[in-house]
């Protein structure tokens, strides 16, 4: 996962205060795989728009959270169909 700028500033402000082992504990509610139902990130609005090409299929997109090793795996599964042109 990787954020930058504004993001980096909002994570940041809404962690400090806060103590760190409520924190890290809290990250641990995150564990496990979740789909995505929203996105901003331009990698997979450019996924799903590939749904609208003749043939093409994109299905759930996934994230595995592991809050232990602090990594993050997205996954997005697509299919092609056959096309036989309308003519």
């Amino acid at each position: 996962m990787c954020s930058t700028g504004v993001y980096d500033s909002a994570v940041k402000e809404q962690v400090q205060g806060h103590d760190q082992g409520q924190v890290l504990q809290a990250a641990e509610l995150l564990d496990g795989q979740w789909k995505l139902v929203y996105a901003s990130n331009s990698g997979v609005l450019g996924l799903l728009a590939l749904a609208r090409l003749p043939g093409v299929a994109v299905g759930d997109i996934t994230q595995t959270i592991e809050s232990a090793s602090l990594t993050v795996e997205n996954q997005a599964r697509a299919a092609s169909c056959k096309f036989s042109p309308p003519y």
